[in-house]
């Protein structure tokens, strides 16, 4: 098989793993468990290593537990909150646009935004 088909068929097959989990376990949107599959997998290369994939879990860790760490911020001091959330905007920006850094940058944008927003819905 070519190295492009091989490629094609890793990507498939990621979004389709992450699509049957997670509307396998009741996830409240199960769509965007292949969002990030695709931000995730879609960059061209070899497999990650062992170690490119921890070090790649814990950047995943910790540019959404922003969000999770905004929540009370956002419920008790919401001014101070939104204005955090504005400077976290302002670095992903610059993250993704000078650094280079795309996933990063991505990651860091849905963590401020859109995990603190549902998060002062619904803890």
């Amino acid at each position: 098989m070519p190295l492009a088909a091989r490629r094609v068929f890793r990507l498939a097959l990621t979004l389709a793993l992450a699509l049957a989990i997670g509307y396998g376990i009741p996830l409240p949107l199960p769509f965007m468990a292949p969002l990030f599959a695709l931000f995730l997998a879609s960059s061209p290369g070899p497999p990650l290593g062992p170690k490119a994939l921890v070090g790649l879990v814990i950047v995943v860790i910790i540019t959404l537990g922003v969000g999770l760490l905004l929540i009370p911020l956002l419920i008790d001091y919401a001014v101070s909150a939104v204005l955090i959330v504005a400077v976290g905007l302002f670095l992903s920006a610059f993250i993704t646009l000078n650094l280079g850094k795309g996933l990063v940058g991505t990651l860091l944008t849905v963590g401020f935004t859109l995990i603190s927003a549902a998060g002062t819905l619904d803890y």
